[in-house]
């Protein structure tokens, strides 16, 4: 009579068939586990430029002028100059006294990233967001010669150029207003901004445009 029970290569096809399901299984396991730690970190990315994205957006949409320099609160820069990841926007406001903002980075040397500031009137710098590697503004307008000596601009139309930074610092100056310092006239000239903003851990950077509504009324 014949014993009942496993040969021998039974036993090692099944041992073979329970391995691979096995490895099958923890495989599939350490996928959901990649997955599951990436998504916070692809959500916290996606949080840190909207918040930027935002806070830059809604300010340019409202500026009545913007300066490529720091003009608000304390160390203002002086008049004529130009830094491309520096803005500053003024904003009217209806019955109430302008808004003046600067948004800039301040950087950390020891980790290579930044953070989005504000600064605004007597207040001290408030941080707006963390994170950032880099940010830039890009400026275009009407072409050059919309704007005469008394800095009156010639009404708008046709396609906007690019403004470099060297036409924002060579005058004519618009002459001061009471509290004001002058300013270079092709200022006047600016209607859209294009930003630029670059997270840590965020390959490449996002670029936005944002037309400023007070000052294409006449467009």
């Amino acid at each position: 009579m014949k014993a009942s029970g496993f040969s021998l290569i039974e036993l090692v096809v099944a041992l073979g068939l329970t391995l691979v399901v096995t490895a099958a299984i923890f495989d599939l396991v350490a996928q959901s586990r990649r997955s599951f730690d990436t998504e916070p970190d692809a959500m916290d990315r996606q949080q840190r430029i909207r918040v930027a994205v935002d806070a830059l957006e809604h300010d340019l949409l409202m500026a009545s002028a913007v300066m490529p320099y720091r003009a608000a609160a304390a160390s203002p820069d002086p008049p004529g100059s130009f830094k491309d990841d520096v803005v500053t926007i003024v904003s009217q406001r209806a019955a109430q006294a302008d808004t003046v903002r600067t948004y800039y980075l301040r950087r950390d040397a020891t980790s290579g990233s930044a953070q989005l500031m504000r600064a605004e009137g007597g207040g001290g710098d408030a941080p707006v967001v963390d994170g950032l590697t880099t940010l830039s503004f890009a400026y275009f307008g009407d072409p050059a010669g919309s704007v005469d000596d008394e800095c009156r601009v010639t009404p708008g139309g046709g396609v906007l150029v690019p403004i470099a930074g060297s036409e924002f610092t060579d005058g004519p100056w618009c002459p001061p207003a009471a509290g004001v310092d002058p300013v270079d006239a092709d200022l006047s000239r600016v209607r859209t901004v294009v930003v630029r903003v670059g997270l840590r851990n965020q390959p490449g950077a996002l670029s936005f445009e944002v037309a400023l509504r007070n000052r294409n009324q006449d467009r």
